[in-house]
């Protein structure tokens, strides 16, 4: 009667229903209830009503969840009533609560990303893979600009920048036409100062070699200038310019300078169809949009740069509770431009109630002026629908491995006979050359797939390793990684035979830690498909090769056994190319390079006179007479 009076759809009646169950549930679920409220009462009679970010504690004082307010007090109060999944989870834990006041909620939003970053709260929404994209730059501190491409801190490099790319490989793809196209430089200042000829680029028309006086100062800066100009995205004057010059220089029968315009005019058409395709109606944008299904997430950002689309990348952002979109995607995009400029509009196809909000902490952050837009209609919209069923593909995707990944993992439980839950495996494995440059890796899988924002390499201290034992790099990786003794919900996978399980064992006693593990041996004639695998409780396993398992568990050891050599190869290549001038005193890493940018190489700092050292920026009288001497006594 109730319902029928006030005239509710059958949608309204269920959500009523869905709500009260759902607070009927919590409150009679959540033992730990009447200590919460009694708790925020307490709190709130001192908690002001400015803007700022909560934190709530476990009893062990770990930050479970971290929030954000216009109001403190206001937010904090809602906690009171268990209206939501995320409410009733923090009520059964035993919770305490901290804050911390900011000037405006722009601030506050800014705190609670660096924070949720920084402390990785189990309750709140996670970007697993965060780090920043790689671009295209032209530096200026050399009279000759080198082009190459670069991931980091922008500030701390002076040139133009073109980006960002999804990934290096698109990066790469596009530098080696832009070289074509322009002939610019793309080796280091050091390199550059060595040369006496010109190198392979130079010969396969790629550079235009400034290193050895092929071509003017004069011309070079208009290799550089025009490159600018393309990749301001007025390619389309510049192909007209190049291509007149084509046409002058076939008239005046100088068909070596023709077919260098020729080809330099095809490198221009190529690098823009490698941008993928052209949107005239946008010139810097994101494209982000979210598809959820209330547990699972996607998020695909699609960079478009001066109309050109640079491709897309894919997040799967993790969250324990029936998050709201918009918060998934506020969440999002408060971790997201932490690191990364924004450009001048942001295209979302989920409406954002506080957009302003993220408007001003975008400019405190990175003073830039940009726009959030909700497209309703025309060209935008339907660039969003088209991103938006990308996005969903990836999340029914994710949704199916994910799937799989939870079969493989219960399957691993019953046979190795593990006694707890886990979501998160470990692959170690070693490499060494004779016990020199030995390295070990960490390799990690987790949620359906390797992170590799996981990934670690330790690097092993020779001198305790006898002849490259490989028993005493285990040992000494894992002492390093759990001697914090953090090993919740992890299961271990070792590169090695029964050895190796004794060191295992043996370290875990010292360390005073259970954790279950396997170790793969190579297996008979050391082939792939016949390992043997020796389990924590001590027994042998030889699993059918085409089983899925076993497929699996080769995959993550390949894994391990390729990040291992890699990083190996990395450190020995390092150790190998170290020069003399790491042993001289009062010569730190920022001299190095200052010396070997000016004189080139090693050797002719070697034959230097003191005179000469000295004239070099940073390098006084007395630090010249050291080096000399050095060189001199050696």
């Amino acid at each position: 009667m109730f319902f029928r009076r006030n005239n509710y759809s059958l949608e309204q009646i269920s959500y009523i229903i869905h709500r009260v169950i759902h607070n009927f549930c919590g409150y009679i679920f959540c033992p730990n209830n009447h200590e919460l409220t009694m708790y925020l009462s307490d709190f709130l009679k001192n908690c002001p009503s400015s803007p700022g970010v909560y934190q709530f504690h476990n009893e062990n004082e770990k930050i479970i969840y971290i929030g954000k307010a216009k109001n403190l007090r206001k937010r904090i109060a809602n906690y009171l009533i268990l209206n939501s999944a995320k409410h009733i989870a923090l009520a059964r834990e035993n919770i305490s609560c901290k804050i911390i006041m900011t000037k405006n909620e722009a601030e506050a939003f800014l705190l609670e990303a660096q924070l949720i970053k920084k402390h990785k709260p189990k309750y709140n929404v996670l970007l697993k893979d965060d780090k920043s994209f790689p671009y295209i730059v032209i530096r200026k501190e050399h009279e000759y600009p080198q082009i190459t491409k670069y991931r980091g801190n922008k500030d701390k490099i002076d040139g133009y920048f073109y980006g960002p790319f999804p990934s290096a490989g698109k990066v790469d793809e596009s530098l080696i036409l832009l070289q074509k196209a322009f002939l610019l430089r793309s080796c280091s200042d050091s390199y550059f100062a060595d040369r006496k000829r010109p190198c392979l680029l130079y010969q396969i028309k790629r550079c235009s070699a400034p290193c050895v006086g092929k071509v003017s100062k004069q011309d070079y800066q208009q290799y550089v200038d025009e490159a600018k100009q393309f990749l301001k995205g007025q390619d389309r004057f510049l192909r007209e310019e190049i291509s007149n010059k084509m046409e002058v220089a076939s008239q005046q029968t100088n068909y070596e300078l023709a077919a260098l315009y020729r080809d330099r005019l095809k490198a221009l058409n190529a690098v823009t169809v490698k941008q993928s395709i052209e949107i005239n109606y946008l010139k810097n944008s994101d494209v982000i949009c979210l598809a959820s299904d209330g547990v699972n997430h996607a998020i695909v950002i699609s960079f478009i740069r001066l109309g050109n689309n640079l491709g897309t990348k894919c997040y799967y952002p993790t969250s324990l509770n029936n998050e709201a979109k918009k918060d998934i995607l506020e969440s999002f995009m408060g971790s997201f431009y932490q690191r990364n400029i924004p450009p001048e509009t942001i295209l979302t196809n989920i409406e954002l109630p506080d957009k302003g909000i993220i408007i001003d902490a975008i400019h405190d952050l990175h003073k830039v002026k940009t726009s959030i837009i909700f497209p309703k209609r025309g060209d935008k919209y339907q660039l969003i629908n088209l991103i938006s069923e990308k996005a969903e593909f990836y999340l029914n995707d994710y949704i199916k491995h994910s799937k799989q990944y939870g079969e493989m993992l219960k399957e691993i439980k019953d046979l190795f006979s593990i006694d707890y839950e886990f979501q998160r495996i470990e692959i170690y494995d070693n490499s060494h050359l004779f016990g020199r440059s030995a390295v070990g890796g960490r390799v990690v899988w987790e949620d359906g797939d390797f992170n590799k924002n996981a990934y670690k390499k330790y690097n092993l201290n020779n001198t305790n390793i006898r002849g490259g034992d490989d028993y005493d790099m285990l040992r000494q990786v894992l002492l390093r990684r759990f001697k914090d003794k953090t090993h919740e919900d992890v299961f271990l996978i070792i590169d090695g035979g029964k050895g190796h399980q004794k060191v295992i064992d043996d370290t875990m006693v010292e360390l005073g830690i259970k954790i279950a593990y396997i170790c793969v041996s190579k297996g008979r004639d050391r082939n792939s498909g016949n390992e043997i695998i020796y389990d924590h409780k001590g027994n042998e396993h030889m699993l059918d090769k085409r089983t899925s398992l076993k497929k699996f568990i080769q995959r993550l050891r390949d894994e391990a056994h390729r990040y291992a050599i890699s990083t190996h190869r990395r450190r020995r290549k390092n150790d190998m190319f170290r020069t003399s001038l790491d042993h001289i005193p009062g010569v730190g890493a920022q001299r190095k390079k200052t010396l070997l940018n000016h004189f080139g190489s090693a050797d002719a700092i070697k034959e230097s006179t003191i005179e000469e050292l000295s004239m070099v920026k940073g390098i006084n009288q007395k630090v010249a007479e050291t080096i000399y001497l050095f060189f001199k006594n050696s």
